[in-house]
């Protein structure tokens, strides 16, 4: 269950989000927050007051000019109040407000979530709370205003309904103040376990969503129809359901329960009962008051037992929306680590060398990945990490980049630490390839450029010829306007995998950063594609360093040095032949893998 937070953050919370509201869409906002008043007041006056009035007007024989000078002016404010404005307000205000609301939430986000560390998506609970922040601000907005809406309806309801009760009959708001306490104790104890009841089901959920996704989605429909994986599925399909089901049943009773007293005690009890008996018998055994005054009483106090009841409903929404709030807040407040320096320095000088001095690192939740590495990598080099899985080898380029900081030790560029460093300029001293690398839902020209940039043709030729691309782009004819996936457009193009490899690669190459970074770059490339891609890369201009990662050492082995890794640390390092001489690690991967072509 969610930690309790204190009744100020809970309103800071949701100012801040009806806050954004009233900045971007001030006359729509202030429009919905007086909603709910404005029907109080109809409803006290049309259904409550005239009615009554109209009846006392009848007993007492008034005349009829004071009934229909009174219907003609509710019916005129009713129209104009309940009907005009709300007409508008639905069909035209209300998209453009929302649309100027959801953009601002969204572009925070978007925002948190290009800038926040990448350690991050390593935490489960704050990848969660990105999830959920991502899923839920747009439409809680909404709910909040809502919320405080009603909160100022039921209090102008409360003030008007009770200030006329309260000159006629102190007793109804007796009963009212009882009714109102004990629906507000016995409403937030049914909200806390309400959220629990949730809570408890959102793991269960994400799971359950996961299979599903799993049974619907192209890409796991081969491996669905070969192997033994889906009697395992539907196990846990089942098992998770069960599950569901065993918490739903348990909380649901007692939700049940609860939602009863509520119901009958706080009012059918109280007011069908105990004060509809009263009424009756001081008008008609007692006449104290005339028929109409008994009906408006007894329709004024059940309004203002509605507006109690509504209020209390809406105070324990506050607490609700606080606790999904503090979700987003606390995605959108949390600290970014890797940024520069009010004091950081321009780039303004070429790359020539890149220095790790006792570079150490370890993940958040304090697993070892590197340990004490010391190398250096000079302009113009082709570099190469080889290693088993888990050696560390993405990791050390990832720190390269500086998309971690170093446990332990430091990185430098040219002799400048690189946390001193202009942190856009520096990491745009690189153009990476690495193994999950996407396609983006949008045409191939802006794929490879990652801009909106127009595509000079005559530039992009060659880059098309060294990713190995070209004769597939041949074949396409709408050219660099080409979609990418059928995530919008059913003409869509839909790629293998080894043809996006090679528009990845012909990205990396068109960024003409200083330092190319290539982690498996050739592996769902077939061997003719790979040798061309190996050549491409060893026969770079001069200028560009080169650092690869790779599982396949007949990529490697034309490297200028070859970095061996085992459990965080180089244990070998040197150029292929140099390394074979040594007749270690390497050469061992090496004669292994090559036993596999004999």
């Amino acid at each position: 269950m969610s930690d309790p937070i204190t009744v100020k953050r809970v309103l800071s919370n949701n100012w801040f989000l009806l806050k954004i509201a009233l900045q971007e869409a001030p006359l729509f906002t202030v429009e919905q927050l007086t909603t709910r008043a404005r029907h109080r007041l109809i409803v006290f006056i049309e259904h409550i007051y005239m009615i009554g009035y109209i009846i006392d007007c009848i007993q007492y024989e008034k005349p009829f000019a004071d009934v229909f000078w009174l219907v003609i002016a509710v019916f005129t404010f009713v129209t104009l109040i309940a009907q005009v404005l709300p007409n508008y307000v639905e069909t035209r205000l209300k998209p453009i407000a929302l649309e100027k609301i959801h953009r601002r939430i969204r572009m925070e986000l978007y925002q948190k979530a290009s800038e926040m560390d990448l350690k991050n998506y390593d935490d489960p609970q704050y990848y969660n709370e990105f999830v959920w922040a991502m899923s839920e601000a747009a439409q809680r907005t909404e709910q909040v205003i809502g919320t405080f809406a009603m909160l100022i309806g039921e209090i102008v309801g409360i003030f008007v309904v009770g200030g006329y009760v309260l000159t006629r009959d102190p007793f109804g708001l007796l009963l009212t103040a009882v009714s109102l306490v004990l629906i507000l104790s016995l409403s937030n104890l049914y909200n806390k376990w309400n959220l629990r009841f949730k809570e408890q089901l959102k793991a269960l959920e994400r799971k359950r969503d996961y299979i599903s996704r799993v049974f619907y989605l192209p890409e796991y429909a081969k491996e669905l129809r070969f192997g033994q994986v889906k009697p395992i599925l539907y196990e846990e399909f089942q098992d998770t359901s069960r599950q569901m089901g065993k918490i739903t049943k348990k909380e649901t009773r007692r939700l049940t329960i609860l939602t009863t007293i509520i119901n009958y005690f706080c009012n059918t009890l109280l007011f069908d009962g105990v004060y509809l008996l009263s009424l009756l018998y001081r008008s008609f055994v007692k006449g104290i008051f005339g028929y109409g005054t008994a009906v408006t009483l007894y329709n004024s106090c059940y309004n203002l037992k509605n507006c109690t009841e509504m209020l209390a409903h809406v105070l324990v929404q506050f607490p609700d929306h606080g606790r999904y709030i503090e979700k987003i807040r606390h995605f959108l407040d949390c600290p970014v680590d890797i940024r520069q320096t009010a004091e950081a320095k321009e780039i303004t000088d070429t790359f020539d060398t890149l220095c790790l001095k006792d570079v150490s690192f370890s993940y958040p939740d304090g697993a070892p990945v590197l340990d004490h590495v010391n190398l250096t990598i000079k302009k113009g080099e082709r570099i190469a990490f080889v290693g088993y899985n888990g050696a560390g080898k993405t990791t050390l380029v990832k720190l390269l980049m500086r998309l971690y900081d170093a446990s332990q030790g430091s990185i430098a560029r040219n002799g400048t630490d690189i946390r001193h460093l202009n942190l856009e300029q520096y990491r745009g001293q690189y153009a990476a390839l690495f193994q999950d690398y996407q396609l983006f839902a949008a045409t191939l020209g802006q794929n490879i450029v990652m801009d909106r940039t127009p595509i000079e043709e005559k530039t992009m030729e060659p880059l098309l010829q060294k990713s190995g691309f070209d004769r597939k782009f041949e074949q396409l004819s709408q050219g660099y306007e080409t979609p990418v996936t059928r995530e919008f457009e059913e003409n869509g193009v839909l790629f293998s995998g080894g043809e996006a490899q090679m528009i990845g690669i012909c990205r990396s190459l068109c960024q003409d950063s200083p330092i190319l970074i290539l982690d498996e770059p050739s592996s769902a490339l077939d061997p003719l594609s790979e040798y061309n891609l190996n050549h491409t890369m060893m026969n770079l201009d001069r200028s560009k360093t080169v650092i690869f990662i790779s599982h396949r050492l007949s990529t490697t082995r034309l490297a200028d040095r070859i970095y061996m890794l085992e459990n965080g640390r180089i244990v070998e390092e040197g150029s292929h032949d140099e390394l074979m001489r040594q007749n270690g690690q390497y050469a061992a991967m090496f004669r292994l893998q090559m036993e596999k072509y004999k």
